[in-house]
């Protein structure tokens, strides 16, 4: 579905902004939320029009290359050697569970994808640095664990199906929601790797898996599940963790936050936020207006993104330091 298909159920209040569908409100502040959708994705998807249409003049071409450059996460730094080594991880992963590959094969195809990934550029060397200690020591343990805890996960199951995209109205929201959960329409797969640390001889800790679901990098992966569940009839939800050495489950069995009934206040409990995210869209005269009117944290991890992309909100906001 693009951006068009999405635009024909978004109310007019947030199509003036181009804000087209809800997502996980604990993945980031609402402020990134905001930036991301309403100011960086219309921007750059103008800039590709105009770069892949044969018509566009050379100056106006330049232009939106610059624009790519400086603001596309896929080309300005924001992508990292965590994500990009999930995705990978995930990519292996379903040759091997869904393809029937051969483990081999599937490290290569998945291999090949990661060859793509170039570091971040602007981190001191830190993400080369773990990119490098990732891609050739834990990559392919990790690969092994996550696909046994996915195994697992869904041995009850008749047969595994990779992502799925759920666009969904929610009672109490007039912005659909949109989320996509990463196999059976209803488990995410969340990868761990080892941490760069100033007192290990090897310059890395170990990637420790969660014991529960109260971290906030956790609470996001629970909101995120509950967006599942609200969105596809309610089945019951998983989360695997892997490392290089092991994996973990989260599921109905095992996990109280997991429950259908905390689910349900986990789903009032997003709706009660995105509900304000909307009324900031309602309320607003102007996407400036919109702006000033949301809070602004540079410290939340959310906005540990490259210089060009700071400088952009910086400039939204009217901030001069």
């Amino acid at each position: 579905m693009n951006l068009k298909d999405f635009k024909l159920d978004a109310p007019s209040f947030a199509q003036r902004f181009d804000y087209l569908w809800h997502s996980n409100p604990k993945s980031k502040p609402r402020s990134k939320t905001i930036f991301d959708k309403v100011h960086i994705r219309p921007i750059v998807s103008k800039a590709w029009e105009e770069i892949i249409d044969a018509d566009t003049p050379q100056t106006a071409r330049i232009l939106s290359e610059k624009i790519v450059n400086h603001l596309d996460s896929s080309r300005n730094g924001s992508d990292n050697a965590n994500m990009a080594c999930g995705r990978a991880v995930q990519t292996a992963c379903d040759k091997i569970l869904i393809d029937n590959f051969e483990p081999a094969r599937a490290y290569d195809e998945a291999r090949d994808q990661l060859s793509q990934f170039k570091p971040r550029w602007w981190d001191d060397g830190i993400d080369e640095k773990k990119f490098e200690k990732y891609s050739d020591v834990e990559f392919e343990a990790v690969i092994n664990t996550a696909t046994e805890g996915l195994r697992e996960a869904m041995s009850k199951d008749n047969t595994i199906i990779g992502e799925t995209d759920y666009i969904r109205k929610w009672p109490g929201l007039d912005i659909p929601y949109n989320t996509k959960p990463d196999y059976n329409r209803r488990g995410d797969l969340k990868t761990k790797w080892s941490r760069i640390s100033s007192t290990s001889k090897s310059g890395f800790s170990a990637a420790s898996l969660p014991k529960n679901l109260n971290g906030p990098f956790e609470q996001s992966a629970l909101y995120q599940v509950a967006g599942f569940w609200a969105c596809n009839g309610k089945l019951p939800p998983f989360l695997v963790y892997a490392n290089a050495n092991d994996y973990r489950i989260f599921n109905q069995d095992n996990c109280e936050e997991l429950q259908d009934e905390n689910l349900e206040r986990i789903v009032k409990n997003a709706t009660r936020i995105l509900k304000v995210t909307e009324m900031h869209l309602k309320n607003a005269n102007s996407k400036q207006d919109l702006f000033d009117g949301i809070d602004i944290d540079f410290n939340d991890i959310a906005w540990n993104e490259p210089p060009t992309l700071i400088k952009e909100a910086k400039k939204v906001w009217g901030i001069t330091w």
